[in-house]
């Protein structure tokens, strides 16, 4: 059952679920912040949860664990998201983020460009319910 969004902002995971072509949900645990009273997630450019709402921007959200375990009773809320690609938007979304995650924020990034050899690309996807 899709419930009032207001959790989504305080909790530190939400499993993101996209949709394939076939309907099917694929989902993702993400950090999630609120920047412009927006919903934000952060994610690189080319992942493959931005090809998925690029195609159908209807999602859903519920809280999970940092390995993405949703419980079974958790709620859930039914958004569209958009992608946004502006640079000064996205380094805002960037340091929400920083701010709300710390250090793991950090130690992620780190690890990130130690296996990539660069900095990915990023984007924000902004979740509406």
């Amino acid at each position: 059952m899709a419930i009032s969004g207001a959790w989504v902002a305080e909790v530190d995971f939400v499993s993101l679920g996209t949709r394939r072509p076939s309907g099917e949900l694929v989902h993702t645990p993400v950090w999630i912040c609120r920047v412009d009273d927006r919903l934000c997630v952060w994610t690189q450019a080319d992942s493959g949860k931005v090809r998925r709402v690029r195609r159908d921007p209807r999602a859903e959200v519920r809280p999970c664990s940092r390995r993405g375990h949703v419980a079974t009773d958790a709620p859930r809320l039914d958004v569209r998201v958009s992608v946004h690609e502006d640079r000064a938007f996205v380094a805002r979304v960037e340091d929400a983020l920083r701010t709300k995650y710390g250090l793991e924020h950090r130690v992620v990034g780190v690890v990130e460009r130690l296996l990539r050899r660069k900095r990915a690309r990023r984007v924000v996807l902004v979740l509406e319910p």
